[in-house]
């Protein structure tokens, strides 16, 4: 019933698969080897990453290609016969819960599983399958970008059913990091975890218009600890040392920025603490919101301007996308080039 019932979402041209196709026997075939046969889904895992720090690309692509038809149709099939959650009513929505093996440094809290990655829906099954030296990982697929990942839950077809899995692989609009629990510890990270993922939703341009508050102490906090400032607030019992490490890996490892100001200066959704901590002086939108061939802007003004603070947290930042206009153009957010 669940397989006749099972057709493509939409047109995948791109896939040579047409809208209502029915799923076929190939990528039920492949769904079966990637849940049931844990040697096999080891070894393929395996090739999407570098064995040691000094393994070439090309050692990693003549282990890969060995998997070449499994991987093209598992993604494809992902992609074309999975589900979403829509506008957050669609038939598939979260938590879900990522079982890690030991404790882990996170470099980002807008994941994008680009790899094939299992998830279940039940935190049991996440802390048995992570151990007690390991992590739980909790990820939620709310949000305008998130809402349209692809996963699709093979509960209905592994022999694993009771372990609730959804296959997540090739997703490069990135669900959001909700929580994280340390087994050993019986540690729930979850209020400060949110408010580092709406910072990095804002710096990747994922958020939109319906990012929830965060915490403005922990976000300073960690901003602090980062430069060493003493004169900083005192600190909090909130945070700890993976915390600190976690989030300086986070600032370390994130090359790229992209912010898009419409979201950031929303008069009904705007974060302030967030304006206040990343800028130095934004314009409210009500200001500009006139015919953009009249806007003039001094060349040394340090309006809509990123603040020096910030560029000495994220030192490592190689390209930044700015948006300054709203998606119909008719409100932008200028500044200075010059300045910048």
């Amino acid at each position: 019933r669940n397989v006749k019932s099972m057709a493509s979402k939409c047109d995948f041209t791109l896939y040579g698969i047409l809208e209502y196709t029915p799923i076929g026997l190939q990528a039920l075939v492949c769904i079966i080897l990637f849940t049931d046969y844990k040697t096999l889904n080891c070894d393929f895992v395996s090739t999407f990453k570098k064995q040691d720090m000094f393994e070439s690309l090309a050692s990693i692509k003549k282990r890969h290609r060995n998997y070449y038809f499994l991987a093209k149709t598992l993604q494809q099939t992902v992609a074309a016969f999975g589900q979403d959650n829509g506008y957050g009513d669609g038939k598939l929505s979260g938590p879900f819960f990522c079982d890690v093996d030991k404790v882990k440094n996170m470099s980002q809290f807008n994941i994008h599983l680009l790899r094939p990655t299992s998830v279940s829906c039940h935190i049991e099954v996440a802390i048995k399958l992570s151990g007690t030296n390991g992590m739980v990982v909790e990820m939620d697929n709310n949000g305008w970008y998130a809402s349209f990942v692809s996963g699709f839950d093979t509960s209905w077809i592994s022999r694993f059913g009771e372990e609730d899995q959804i296959l997540f692989f090739g997703d490069r609009l990135g669900l959001n990091v909700s929580s994280i629990g340390i087994i050993e510890n019986c540690l729930n990270l979850e209020a400060p975890i949110q408010a580092i993922t709406a910072l990095d939703q804002f710096i990747s341009g994922t958020s939109h218009r319906n990012v929830p508050r965060w915490d403005y102490g922990v976000i300073t906090e960690l901003f602090d600890n980062i430069l060493n400032d003493s004169t900083s607030s005192k600190q909090t019992t909130i945070l700890n040392q993976y915390l600190y490490d976690t989030f300086q890996c986070f600032t370390n490892l994130k090359h790229k920025i992209k912010i898009n100001m419409a979201n950031v200066c929303d008069h009904e959704y705007g974060n302030y603490e967030l304006q206040y901590l990343l800028f130095t002086h934004l314009i409210d939108e009500a200001e500009v919101e006139h015919d953009n061939t009249q806007i003039m802007i001094d060349p040394s003004s340090q309006q809509n301007l990123l603040s020096p603070r910030f560029f000495e947290i994220f030192q490592n930042v190689q390209e930044m996308k700015i948006w300054v206009s709203d998606y119909r153009g008719a409100v932008i957010f200028p500044f200075s080039l010059l300045s910048l």
